[in-house]
Order: C-alpha cells, then sequence, then structure tokens
C-alpha cells in the first residue's frame, strides 16, 4: 500500500491538479484512491489500468513521494535550488522556532520561502528536493515541555532498586495531561529522527 507518510490526500488533490499531463494526473488520483482503502483490483478498473501497473505505481510513490510518479513537460524555466540555499532551508525545518513557527508540511514550508526566501522554485520541484535531503511527514511524538534529564536518569535508577527488593511491591499509576494547543498531525522531520512535540501538562501533589 501508498505509504501516507510521504503525503497528505490534500497534498495528493493539490499536485494531481497541478500535474503537466493527463497520465500523472491519473497515477496520483490513483494512489490518492488506494490511500482511501480501494483494492488494487477496484483502482485498475476504474482508472482502465492493469494490476502491475498499479503496484508499479505504489512503489514509485513509496520510493520518491509524488515525484516518483511525475513525468513529463514542466512548464517554464526549471528553477533549482542552490547549495547555500539547502544548507538555509534544512535548517528552517528542523528548527521552525527560528520564524515563529511550531511545525512544517509540504505547503505550509513552500508558501514561507515563496513569501519571504523569494524562492523561485515550484511545488513540486521542493517537494522532490525535501525527499532528496532525507525529510518526510511523520507523526510527532507528544513530549511535555521542561523534562529535567538528571531526575529521570534519578527515578531510573530507583525503580531498577526497588524491582530488585523482595520486600517492595512497585504500583504504577499514570499520568494525566491537559493540552489546549493539540500537537500538530504530521511536520517535515528527518527520515531516521524521533519526531516530538513539546506538549504542557497540569501536575497535581
Amino acid at each position: 500500500m501508498p505509504n501516507r507518510e510521504n503525503c497528505s490526500l490534500l497534498e495528493l488533490q493539490t499536485a494531481a491538479k497541478a500535474a503537466p499531463i493527463q497520465r500523472t494526473n491519473l497515477r496520483l488520483m490513483a494512489i490518492k484512491a488506494l490511500t482511501m482503502a480501494i483494492t488494487h483490483e477496484q483502482v485498475a478498473v476504474l482508472f482502465g489500468v492493469n494490476e502491475d501497473s498499479v503496484s508499479r505505481w505504489i512503489r514509485r510513490f513509496n520510493d520518491r513521494g509524488i515525484d516518483g510518479i511525475t513525468e513529463g513537460p514542466r512548464s517554464g524555466r526549471p528553477p533549482k535550488i542552490e547549495p547555500e540555499q539547502s544548507r538555509e532551508y534544512s535548517e528552517l525545518i528542523l528548527h521552525p522556532e527560528f520564524v515563529n513557527e511550531t511545525h512544517w508540511t509540504g505547503r505550509k514550508f513552500h508558501g514561507y520561502l515563496t513569501e519571504h526566501c523569494k524562492l523561485e522554485a515550484g511545488y513540486s520541484t521542493l517537494m522532490r528536493w525535501i525527499h532528496e535531503e532525507g525529510f518526510r511527514l511523520k507523526v510527532p511524538r507528544p513530549w511535555p515541555d521542561g523534562q529535567d534529564e538528571e531526575k529521570r536518569k534519578a527515578i531510573v535508577g530507583l525503580i531498577r532498586k526497588w524491582m530488585s527488593d523482595q520486600n517492595i511491591d512497585l504500583w504504577f499509576l499514570d499520568e494525566s495531561g491537559i493540552e489546549g494547543d493539540p500537537r500538530p498531525r504530521r511536520g517535515l522531520q528527518q527520515k531516521e529522527r524521533r519526531y516530538f512535540s513539546l506538549t504542557a501538562g497540569l501536575i497535581s501533589e
């Protein structure tokens, strides 16, 4: 099945509308249908292709995202992202707080670069660069703000000591928190890095 972390349904829809040729539009819409739990057989019948073609599109999409199934002429001069820009953009993706953002999606990042950094590259070019640089859309894990790593290590040591004591029964109670600003569903992050979203919680003693 298509890897849904490569892009959202909205991004697939946007790319399909901007597709330079009909074949690309068809492939993108087929991938969208598959992510909506429509079977291979139904997609093949719906778009008038064989199942091998559908499987091939899925492999290309999982390897390279939208650009893996995009082909044909592009309008205008193909803009490039220079090495100096690459370093700057990578830092922005890793540190959205530098520009008062909490996270990035492909559309959000392209809009910011176009408005504030005078980026001339189109959306598909930027998304191709994002995948080449090893970034993916990932769901963040909630992580309480203000964690004290030294205290965490100390309590882990105590727990291990207590667990080895036959005279101590350990009971665990899960904590609860209240979030006024829920974590984003997905944001851009390097493929190999764990992605956290800081959250504030209420603690009672």
